[in-house]
């Protein structure tokens, strides 16, 4: 798999720098690896003390929050993930030889809700998902397909809609 170019997000105002010398969030409590990571990426205290916050709260994905915020372009946020979870970000899913029985088991509209899709890919069967806390899903899927072995990867909203259609 090709090596992928990061370019370095800027934030575009002067906002609390996220994580302070000490690794304490702008809420106080002690700043997340990842927390660590984004603020490398120029994402704002603010920014993620309100998406901890709605995450708590309702439950949001913090995927979803931080690309409706528009923080950091999503290919950044994942390779951003991936990094800290150690779960490999694939840019272009292989679909050329998809299999699409599961069809059967779950319709197109779950997989799009819920942003993942299975692939029997050359390297063996995968889920490839957009959001990694989303792992209900993953073993609901899984489960029903009967693969309780089963490797994560992650991939754009755009990749799996493509995957699934």
């Amino acid at each position: 798999m090709p090596e992928q170019k990061r370019k370095q997000h800027k934030p575009e105002s002067a906002e609390t720098p996220a994580v302070s010398p000490g690794y304490i969030s702008a809420n106080g409590e002690p700043a997340t690896g990842l927390e660590v990571r984004l603020a490398a990426l120029g994402v704002s205290a603010d920014v993620l003390a309100e998406v901890r916050a709605l995450t708590r709260t309702n439950g949001a994905g913090m995927v979803d929050l931080l690309l409706q915020k528009k923080v950091l372009p999503e290919a950044e946020l994942l390779s951003a993930l991936s990094d800290e979870y150690g779960i490999p970000f694939w840019e272009v899913l292989p679909t050329d030889h998809m299999a699409t029985g599961f069809t059967a088991l779950f319709s197109i509209q779950y997989l799009k809700k819920q942003k993942i899709v299975p692939l029997d890919t050359p390297q063996g069967f995968v889920v490839a998902v957009n959001d990694p806390s989303n792992f209900p899903a993953v073993d609901d899927l899984c489960r029903l397909l009967g693969r309780p072995e089963r490797q994560v990867i992650l991939a754009t909203h755009e990749a799996i809609q493509a995957a699934i259609n």
